[in-house]
C-alpha cells in the first residue's frame, strides 16, 4: 500500500477502493464523475438515441464485441456506444 493512501466509497455503486488521489475524478467501478454525491445508478446515464438504433449496438456488444469496436463498425462515437451499453448494463463493467 502506498504511504499517502485514500479510501474511497462510491455512493453511486457502492464500490470502495484505495488510491494515492485525495478526490479522484471517476469512480473505478462505475466510471461516474459525481460517485461523491448522493443517488444511484438508476439516475445514470441516458442515451439519446432511439430504440432503432440501440439495437444493433446491443447484438453486437451482446455478441461479444467491445465498445471501441462497435463504434468503428457502426460510424458511432464511443461515448454515444459507451453510453447505450451502460443504460441497458447498469451495474457491468462495459468491455471496451
Amino acid at each position: 500500500m502506498w504511504n499517502n493512501s485514500f479510501k474511497h466509497h462510491c455512493n453511486r455503486c457502492q464500490y470502495e477502493w484505495v488510491s494515492a488521489f485525495h478526490s479522484p475524478d471517476r469512480c473505478p467501478g462505475c466510471q461516474s464523475r459525481k460517485w461523491k454525491q448522493d443517488g444511484s445508478l438508476d439516475v445514470g446515464v441516458q442515451s439519446y438515441l432511439p430504440k432503432e438504433a440501440k439495437i444493433p449496438i446491443l447484438l453486437r456488444y451482446d455478441a461479444g464485441m467491445g465498445c471501441v469496436k462497435i463504434a468503428i463498425d457502426l460510424n458511432h462515437t464511443f461515448s454515444t456506444v459507451y453510453d447505450v451499453i451502460k443504460e441497458t448494463y447498469p451495474q457491468d463493467n462495459v468491455r471496451l
